[in-house]
């Protein structure tokens, strides 16, 4: 006997968006420009332009910031059918 389970995504925290790879790189490169980091400074469009231009993208056809997750396409959850037997050790991993 298998149950339907569904659990919010562990990869985008059940936000169903992840950045894109990209736009990653681009503040890792910048951290202090990351919004994660706001350190008041922003990035101007010329800035944006210059290290986008050079990693092969052309200006205006750059890549969205977020992308649906890959591992739940976007629908902020997780769903699976487990067996009676893994649903009985997923809950008691949860204690």
């Amino acid at each position: 006997m298998e149950i339907h389970i569904r659990e919010k995504c562990a990869d985008c925290g059940g936000y169903g968006r992840i950045g894109h790879p990209r736009w990653i790189l681009f503040f890792q490169e910048h951290p202090e420009l990351s919004p994660d980091t706001y350190t008041g400074r922003q990035a101007t469009p010329e800035e944006i332009r210059a290290w986008f231009e050079e990693h092969g993208y052309r200006y205006l056809q750059f890549p969205p910031r977020e992308i649906p997750c890959s591992s739940c396409g976007g629908s902020r959850q997780i769903e699976e059918w487990v067996s009676v037997k893994q649903l009985l050790e997923l809950l008691a991993a949860q204690k």
